[in-house]
């Protein structure tokens, strides 16, 4: 379902239920991810650009979780909830496909995209470095197939002085890879699987790498197509696997390097989905069902393009990020639920309600940075983001049956209302980061951003109803600064460092009441340990604080909901991670996750008072992975490998007001892999013990339903990848 902010109270007849529609560090914890299940836990260089410049983990101003792509792919990830799931503190928070809500460190008000409403969300997403988060609206997380990554990078805290909007929990970045300039290559990976109470999965992905010229330009694409079997029955409609699912897509990416001092990459992806009807079970989350009259079908696309041009200047490199994408969605959700409850009491019963929307969003950015040699005692980034975005929507919420009845003066053609809109932001900063070495054992480092950003929208609610809401065209304007400062200390072959940083987002105005949100800022502070006891083990910790200032938060005004500034927020917690190589057959990774994110001060919500000390929603107090994994040598001349990824979330709320609220769970993942030569064939089971842990929810108490979104039952399959 995407329709927004349609809520209903007891107090509220069908009428006021319409008129809401439109309301609607310097050392780096860079962990070897817990996928690195598959990975070596020896010691080694890692490289990130979590700086916008290439550095080695241990030289970056911040706490980062590096996935590699081929512990993505060893581990069998399909999607964003198998990544996270690699990487406590990062919730999920799981919708329909391309639909998740992710929280990082707790950092969330809104666990479900209806919820969410026109606010952005606190979770920036970015593919090479093309800020992918929607500023107002949400449209598509940026669900990245993970095949043929380069590598995902998770920052923790806010990212504002480099990323921008968006990070204020953290962000989420996908490196794609680039083409090899010296040989071919060729990658095949094809795999089918049952599901628990399902049908048949299977998916196939492709690779290919071309050089046009050796070691001066070359070319690489991927292409998927999987198809998950539905494992829930819509008892309205008796269909049996309503929730089958269709996703297929392909990248293309180039690369040159036509001098020593020129470099030159691009890349062109396209990707979609198709959904039968909603991921969502109700009302027993213990259940594998719904029932809904009509099925909620979902189409939605994603197109991505950038150019990105380096230019060695002397000591310094001089880039160029042209980036471009564009986010389609086309729905068909069945909202009875929300309206038959209104309507029924005057007496309007009709077999269906539905809501259709046909949404686009698009955005261009240019963003020019110029870094420092990383040799020498300082080192440091300059540079400018300008981006520019455009949000259309356009649909008719549907009395089915309305006409019939009787009721088409109230209802017209079937149709009760119809939302439709038009929306504009842009985002102009200048920003600089920079470290410096006071002696060999000490660094100090600063960096900060100067924004700009700017909101125009032109939105309605058209109906014959008194409730009737014309075009209304507000806009604001805000500009800021957001710091960030770093002290690292070498100890040997251990580091220790303090952060100070911040993070915002956009701010807007309310549909209903024409009163503006300012932007929320979060400061973090934060401190932690980079342990290298021996050469098969490593030990990082850290301990934060976050502190959340004019939160955004949803609260209820003359009956019609608003976002208002009168939240306050503070998340505290530890993360720790640990590596050990036990034999050089047998490693373990252990990552975890204690996070308490509450509010701080009390304020009126849609249903009530919320409370000082309310829990945020979506977060879990506790969140551990652990990644066993051995290596042997197997039948026929073949090399084996057995692992596990063992996952505890503990219990959360999905709504902030705690009206929804999940238990914890456990799942286990299992692999067993053979390969010789260029084959490998791997047999898996994926939540072995089949549990009904509950990923994302809409639990809010304004809605008078809840609906919950599980972790995929059990799933035993085989793949087999040939490799050239």
């Amino acid at each position: 379902m995407s329709v927004r902010r349609i809520v209903q109270f007891p107090a509220m007849h069908a009428i006021a239920v319409a008129s809401l529609l439109v309301c609607g560090p310097d050392v780096v914890r860079a962990q070897a991810a817990v996928a690195a299940a598959a990975e070596s836990s020896d010691t080694q260089t890692v490289v990130v650009t979590a700086n916008k410049r290439k550095q080695p983990a241990a030289d970056v101003a911040g706490t980062v979780s590096v996935i590699q792509g081929s512990a993505l792919e060893a581990n069998g990830v399909a999607d964003q909830e198998g990544a996270f799931k690699l990487t406590p503190g990062v919730q999920v928070n799981k919708g329909d496909p391309g639909r998740n809500v992710p929280a990082i460190r707790g950092i969330g008000t809104n666990a479900n995209t209806l919820t969410l409403g026109f606010q952005q969300s606190t979770t920036g997403i970015y593919i090479e470095d093309v800020p992918m988060t929607d500023p107002f609206a949400f449209m598509n997380a940026a669900d990245v197939a993970p095949f043929d990554l380069e590598r995902m990078e998770v920052l923790r805290g806010p990212q504002g002085a480099l990323y921008g909007s968006s990070s204020l929990g953290g962000a989420v970045r996908y490196l794609l890879a680039e083409p090899e300039l010296q040989a071919q290559a060729f990658s095949v990976l094809a795999s089918g699987s049952r599901v628990v109470g399902g049908g048949t999965d299977h998916a196939i992905y492709l690779m290919g790498n071309q050089p046009l010229a050796k070691g001066v330009a070359g070319v690489r694409v991927m292409a998927f197509d999987r198809v998950d079997a539905g494992w829930i029955k819509n008892l309205g409609t008796q269909a049996e696997r309503a929730n089958r699912s269709h996703t297929s897509g392909a990248r293309l990416s180039g690369l040159a390097k036509p001098n020593r001092s020129l470099t030159i990459s691009a890349n062109v992806m396209h990707q979609r989905n198709q959904l039968d009807d909603t991921m969502a079970v109700a009302p027993d989350p213990r259940q594998l069902t719904a029932s809904n009259p009509t099925a909620s079908t979902r189409r939605s696309t994603l197109d991505f393009a950038n150019v990105t041009i380096d230019a060695e200047l002397g000591s310094h490199t001089l880039t160029s990020i042209t980036g471009y994408w564009r986010k389609e969605n086309d729905s068909h959700s069945d909202v009875t639920r929300l309206f038959d409850p209104a309507f029924r009491p005057s007496g309007i019963v009709l077999p269906a309600y539905v809501a259709d929307e046909a949404s686009n969003s698009d955005m261009v950015s240019q963003e020019i940075r110029l870094a420092s040699s990383q040799q020498g005692p300082l080192r440091y980034l300059v540079g400018a983001l300008i981006s520019r975005t455009r949000f259309e929507l356009d649909g008719p919420i549907r009395a089915v049956g309305a006409v019939d009845a009787g009721l088409g003066a109230l209802f017209p053609n079937d149709v009760l209302g119809l939302q439709t809109g038009t929306a504009r932001m842009s985002e102009n900063a200048l920003f600089f980061d920079g470290d410096f070495d006071l002696t060999p054992a000490w660094t100090v480092g600063l960096g900060g951003r100067a924004y700009s950003t700017k909101t125009n929208y032109n939105i309605a609610f058209l109906s014959n109803l008194p409730s009737n809401a014309p075009f209304r065209s507000p806009s604001l304007s805000e500009d800021g600064f957001t710091p960030k400062a770093t002290l690292r200390h070498k100890f040997g072959a251990h580091q220790w460092y303090a952060l100070v940083s911040q993070g915002y987002r956009f701010g807007g105005v309310n549909f209903r009441s024409q009163t503006p949100y300012k932007s929320d800022k979060l400061t973090n502070y934060e401190t932690g340990v980079r342990l290298l006891p021996s050469k098969d083990l490593r030990v990082d910790a850290t301990v934060f604080l976050l502190d959340w200032k004019n939160v955004q938060v949803t609260t209820l005004n003359g009956g019609f909901l608003d976002t208002s500034n009168v939240g306050a927020a503070k998340s505290k917690g530890l993360e720790l991670s640990v590596g050990w190589r036990a034999t050089p057959s047998f490693s373990v990774d252990l990552a975890a996750a204690f996070i308490d994110a509450k509010t701080t001060v009390a304020y009126d919500g849609p249903a009530g008072k919320v409370p000082s000390g309310s829990r945020l929603p979506g977060s879990a107090r506790t969140q551990v992975t652990l990644a066993p994994s051995y290596s042997f040598a197997g039948p026929a001349g073949t090399s084996g490998r057995v692992s596990s990824v063992i996952s505890q979330i503990g219990a959360r709320n999905f709504d902030i007001a705690g009206s929804g609220s999940a238990p914890g769970y456990t799942t286990m993942d299992l692999r067993l892999s053979l390969a010789r030569d260029a084959w490998e064939l791997t047999l898996f089971a994926n939540n072995a013990t089949d549990q009904r842990g509950v990923v994302g929810a809409l639990a809010d108490a304004a809605y008078p339903y809840r609906d919950y979104f599980l972790v995929r039952p059990r799933t035993v399959g085989v793949s087999l990848r040939w490799d050239h």
